[in-house]
């Protein structure tokens, strides 16, 4: 049965009626896109999108409060392009709009993309063929972080080994270490985010699973909060051995690349990602899987970027809240056989595990 369709009215900030979009059928994938002052990297974001081998999709672009010039580049590509739909709201974050696109997904499948990255034009193809032949309902891709100047590759993200994909993550726990945190190298099935939402009909109203599995208002690693949730809510994960996300080097403008007052968020985020699985009851060694990845994400992740480029003063303040965090969520931590695997070389686990010995080789290097 195809999906009931529903008109929707999306109001401007600006007063004017911008978007009123009649929804006339339904579509196999909705490509959320947040959008909030890119620049020229947003015209080379959606002609990537574009030029899908896949079309039967709709390209969900949430105007984040943006000014002017990118408002007007937004509604001119509306009108040119019947696939796309453009929710509008005051600047509220990339989490807040990322909730909004979803709340307006229209497709049996979510993919993400960022307003100045890129994907290959077998993006949604590839990963769509993958779930369908294998009835998985998420599907992962590898991907590349490039520089912007150059085009060139800084680091590539392949997710690991397809073979040890294939299954849940109940029976394989070690898929959490192997995932990103990243949303936009996944294609979804719509009813990981939904409670209410079976796949042949469109309820009237959708509830979402749980608070954990709604982005973090305010929180600039939204990823971080839902990714995994949605990975555990999913009965099969599979791989997609292609390159098919190409997340862009915007220096400063990135979070990522900051390094600033906003990984103070980091702590936040993992923890809604610990209350939803303890909500979910998660076996023994899927939790300790969960301790070695906050340890990742909070500490030896953090060696090559926050730990380097961050002040001192704002390091020790994120050393303090992350020891307090894995000591709260994860007593014992230190001693799994789970951290050992993340981190196996001996000396290096004992200054990671130890705030005074972390601070001095920080301050030493």
């Amino acid at each position: 049965m195809a999906l009931t369709p529903r008109k929707t009215a999306s109001m401007d900030k600006r007063g004017d009626e911008t978007v009123r979009s009649e929804y006339v059928h339904s579509c196999t994938i909705s490509v959320v896109m947040p959008v909030w002052n890119p620049g020229a990297y947003l015209e080379d974001a959606l002609a990537s999108v574009c030029a899908q081998t896949f079309e039967d999709f709709e390209l969900l672009l949430t105007d984040d409060g943006n000014d002017e010039a990118t408002h007007s580049q937004l509604q001119a590509f509306v009108a040119a392009e019947p696939r796309a739909r453009l929710i509008s709201q005051e600047h509220a974050g990339r989490a807040a709009a990322r909730n909004a696109g979803v709340a307006a997904a229209r497709g049996r499948w979510l993919a993400f993309v960022d307003a100045d990255d890129l994907v290959a034009p077998r993006y949604l193809q590839a990963q769509l063929e993958s779930a369908l032949r294998t009835k998985a309902d998420c599907v992962v891709c590898a991907y590349e972080r490039f520089d912007t100047a150059t085009g060139a590759r800084l680091t590539l993200h392949d997710e690991g080994s397809a073979a040890l994909y294939g299954t849940d993550i109940r029976h394989r726990p070690d898929i959490l270490l192997a995932m990103d945190a990243s949303l936009c190298n996944h294609l979804y099935a719509r009813h990981l985010f939904f409670d209410n939402d079976g796949d042949s009909e469109m309820p009237a109203e959708r509830v979402p699973v749980s608070p954990a599995l709604i982005f973090p208002p305010g929180n600039d690693f939204e990823d971080l909060a839902v990714a995994y949730c949605l990975a555990l809510r999913a009965h099969r994960i599979e791989k997609v051995d292609e390159l098919l996300y190409r997340y862009r080097d915007a220096g400063p403008a990135s979070v990522m690349a900051a390094c600033d007052e906003r990984y103070l968020q980091i702590p936040q985020a993992l923890g809604c990602m610990v209350d939803y699985f303890d909500a979910c009851a998660v076996e023994p060694d899927v939790r300790d899987n969960l301790a070695a990845l906050c340890f990742i994400h909070l500490l030896s992740g953090r060696l090559d970027d926050f730990f380097v480029q961050a002040t001192a003063a704002l390091r020790t303040r994120f050393i303090a809240m992350a020891f307090e965090f894995l000591n709260v969520r994860f007593p014992g931590w230190r001693h799994l056989s789970s951290v050992r695997k993340v981190c196996p070389r001996w000396v290096k686990r004992m200054v990671l595990t130890h705030p005074t010995l972390l601070r001095l080789y920080v301050w030493m290097s």
